[in-house]
């Protein structure tokens, strides 16, 4: 398939919500109730230091002690419970680089980012699922 070829930046959304490592996971819950995405990036003085999903929130916090000051006021920060290590790839990658990453990692999504480590958007499956059905003619209505 020919579209496997295509660049990572001519499908990447570039409206992302991102998050400080030391923000809290108070903060992180709001904006999981305010928008569609599932995934927040991590920033530190506009670098990517890490990725952390909806689900990644919930495993993580069970693994730390509930106690009465915690619970009521999230006091747990972005860097406790962060991927420190996500997969990313770059604007220029193609597709093919992107879905052997989903494929052999097991991921939903990639941080796009530059060699220099600043963030330029995310790329999820659902994008590149999005520009296969366009790309073969497929109706979804």
């Amino acid at each position: 398939m020919s579209g496997l070829n295509i660049i990572v930046k001519t499908i990447m959304s570039t409206k992302i919500f991102t998050i400080g490592k030391d923000d809290s996971i108070k903060t992180l819950i709001n904006i999981f109730e305010h928008v569609k995405f599932h995934h927040v990036p991590v920033l530190d003085e506009n670098k990517l230091v890490g990725l952390i999903s909806e689900t990644e929130l919930l495993r993580k916090m069970t693994q730390y002690p509930i106690t009465k000051k915690n619970h009521s006021e999230m006091n747990f920060k972005i860097h406790q419970v962060m991927d420190r290590n996500p997969i990313t790839i770059q604007q220029s990658d193609t597709i093919r680089t992107a879905i052997d990453n989903f494929l052999t990692s097991n991921i939903g999504c990639m941080p796009v980012v530059t060699k220099s480590g600043e963030l330029k958007g995310m790329l999820s499956w659902k994008d590149v699922l999005q520009m296969t059905v366009k790309k073969i003619g497929v109706d979804t209505t």
